[in-house]
C-alpha cells in the first residue's frame, strides 16, 4: 500500500503526527481493532452513521481509549470539533475532561493546531486516517500514541462525526 501524503502541520519536537498506513500498525493495536469495528457498522462504500452503534457496541478493550467529536461547520468554511466522548483512559492519559468543549478551547497554539488539522483531512477526505503522534500531556510534555481516526456520516456520504482512537505506544508494543 502507498504511503499517506504527510500533511504540512506546524508542531514542536515533541507534538507531532507523521501519517502512516493501517499496515503500519503493530498487529494486535488497539487502532486495528477499532477500524474493524468502525468498518462492521455499514457496508462499503458508505459511510457509518453515529446511529449505527451505541457506546455498548463498542469493544471493552478499546472503549477506555476511544473519543468522539462533533464536527462543526463555521460560515467561513472552517472546521472545529466538540468533544461528545471521551474514554476514562484517554482522560487520565492527557490529564483533563474535554468533553463537552470545542477543540480551539485548548488546542491554541500551532503546535497543537495539527491534532485539528489531522480531523479536517479525515472531514475532507471523507476516509479514515491512521498516525504515529505525540499528543498533549497536562503533566509531560507528550505522550507518544498510535492514533486513528475514522468518520461517521449520518448521510452516509458527509462527515459530521469523527469515531478516534489514540493508544499509548507502550502499550501496542507489550502485545507483541
Amino acid at each position: 500500500m502507498a504511503r499517506p501524503e504527510q500533511p504540512a502541520f506546524s508542531k514542536s519536537p515533541f507534538l507531532f503526527a507523521d501519517r502512516i498506513a493501517l499496515e503500519d500498525l503493530p498487529e494486535r493495536s488497539l487502532v486495528r481493532m477499532a477500524h474493524k469495528f468502525w468498518r462492521g457498522l455499514t457496508p462499503e462504500p458508505d459511510l457509518p452513521a453515529r446511529s449505527d452503534f451505541d457506546a455498548s457496541d463498542v469493544p471493552r478493550k478499546i472503549m477506555p481509549w476511544v473519543f468522539l467529536h462533533e464536527v462543526v461547520r463555521h460560515d467561513d468554511g472552517t472546521l472545529d470539533y466538540r468533544c461528545k466522548l471521551m474514554g476514562t483512559s484517554t482522560v487520565a492519559m492527557i490529564g483533563f475532561d474535554p468533553t463537552g468543549r470545542m477543540n480551539t478551547e485548548f488546542f491554541t497554539t500551532p503546535a497543537l493546531r495539527y491534532l485539528n488539522d489531522s480531523l479536517d483531512a479525515v472531514v475532507r477526505q471523507g476516509s479514515p486516517s491512521f498516525w504515529k503522534a505525540g499528543v498533549p500531556h497536562a503533566r509531560l510534555e507528550a505522550v507518544a500514541v498510535w492514533r486513528g481516526i475514522f468518520p461517521l456520516a449520518s448521510d452516509r456520504k458527509t462527515v459530521d462525526m469523527i469515531l478516534g482512537i489514540g493508544e499509548p505506544r507502550y502499550l501496542a508494543q507489550d502485545k507483541e
